[in-house]
């Protein structure tokens, strides 16, 4: 289907909409991104992705191209001995090298395939659909899931791929003035049905009061990665790998150049090494190159790293500050927690104590009612037997005046 996009200047030029897809093998990753179908309906892990093919027409002069979504090419291009291999060090959740790297990348387009953007957290995604994810990860790295750091830098790399294409949606969406408005120009690649359901989560309460606590909060960072797709750990490791082999050249006794040296670590592009611009087109002899030049670009390299490292020492300091500020935290509860079972136990000793004394004021009651019933039936006793002794002693008197005398002869 041939499109029509006007320009600044008003001159139209068509493009072609890529109609053409094929299949791609089991373990491969899509290279243009999701397809415009329902995430709700994932394919079996034996079924492939779609692979988009890029559309043969060539009418696109004046259009202004920028980077897009990953098309995992450097991961098609890697993986062409089997699965890769990826090295995370115990007590980590995430590697140094390139190939930790390309699993991020890859890990974010599968989430853009595969996950729906309809759940306020990535916790209410569907488990069905995080354990697809995992096992099409599988399908193109050597992962043990059984080993805790692999296990926790796939789910981690999820859940932050699973954040920040929310928030270029939501960034997307931000751009027009209401939801009406924003429904009628869908995120790119994602369907109308699909992009209703993303925006009646953006205009939620519980989205909006999260959405102004992360604003408030993002705010307050010191610390902003700025290095790209490379980590500061990334970029940590390329300067110690760097520093070292400088220093094994010098031990060695060879001559390397900074410039060979930087085309050694971090690779060469199109006859340009990497990180020292386009301008450094060759890596051979240091009389090819423009001393004055390679030295700007030196002094600018050497500049950034040392501008990284010094990010990665303030972030490592904040995340020092950060766990002391915890661990404070913890131990102000757990005082509190003491102190309210001090007091808990005060109470009830307080209580006891209340209770033992209301017992014996009972028990002295209850002995003195005891004792005034022992002495009330004492006294009746006694006054039984004095009238008894009174009547007796009557009854006797009686007796003798109605008896007669006898008298002796």
């Amino acid at each position: 289907m041939e499109l029509r996009r006007r320009h600044a200047s008003g001159r139209e030029t068509s493009s072609c909409d890529s109609s053409v897809r094929a299949e791609s093998s089991p373990g491969t990753l899509a290279v243009l991104g999701p397809s415009l179908r329902d995430r709700n309906e994932l394919p079996s892990p034996d079924t492939a992705s779609p692979v988009g093919t890029q559309s043969s027409c060539a009418s696109t002069s004046g259009i202004r191209y920028v980077r897009g979504s990953t098309r995992g090419i450097a991961l098609l291009k890697a993986r062409t001995g089997g699965k890769l291999t990826v090295h995370i060090p115990d007590g980590r959740t995430g590697g140094d090298d390139k190939v930790s790297s390309m699993l991020s990348s890859h890990i974010g387009a599968l989430i853009r395939q595969h996950v729906p953007f309809d759940t306020s957290k990535w916790k209410e995604v569907p488990e069905g659909v995080k354990s697809y994810v995992m096992n099409r990860v599988l399908d193109d790295f050597q992962l043990d899931y059984d080993r805790a750091e692999d296990r926790f830098t796939v789910t981690s790399t999820m859940n932050t791929a699973y954040r920040m294409h929310r928030n270029r949606m939501f960034q997307h969406y931000s751009v027009f003035n209401s939801k009406e408005e924003a429904l009628e120009h869908p995120y790119p690649e994602m369907n109308k049905e699909e992009w209703t359901r993303v925006c009646d989560l953006f205009v939620s309460e519980e989205f909006q009061s999260r959405s102004t606590i992360n604003k408030e909060n993002r705010a307050k960072l010191k610390i902003v990665h700025t290095s790209g797709a490379r980590s500061f750990q990334r970029v940590r490791a390329l300067l110690e790998k760097m520093r070292a082999l400088q220093l094994q050249n010098e031990s060695e006794g060879k001559s390397y150049t900074e410039v060979e040296i930087f085309a050694e670590v971090l690779g060469t592009k199109t006859s340009y090494v990497r990180g020292l611009g386009r301008s450094v087109r060759s890596v051979g002899s240091s009389s090819s190159v423009s001393f004055v030049d390679l030295s700007r670009k030196l002094d600018e390299a050497r500049l950034q790293i040392e501008e990284i490292r010094a990010r990665q020492l303030e972030y490592e300091a904040f995340l020092v500050k950060q766990s002391d500020m915890e661990q404070t935290m913890r131990e102000h509860l757990q005082m509190m927690e003491e102190q309210q079972q001090k007091k808990d136990e005060k109470l009830m000793q307080m209580m006891a104590e209340q209770q033992r004394k209301k017992d014996e004021e009972h028990r002295k009651m209850m002995e003195e009612q005891q004792r005034t019933l022992v002495e009330q039936q004492e006294r009746r006793m006694q006054l039984m037997a004095e009238q008894m002794c009174e009547q007796l002693v009557e009854q006797i008197r009686q007796l003798q005046s109605r008896s007669t005398p006898i008298r002796f002869g």
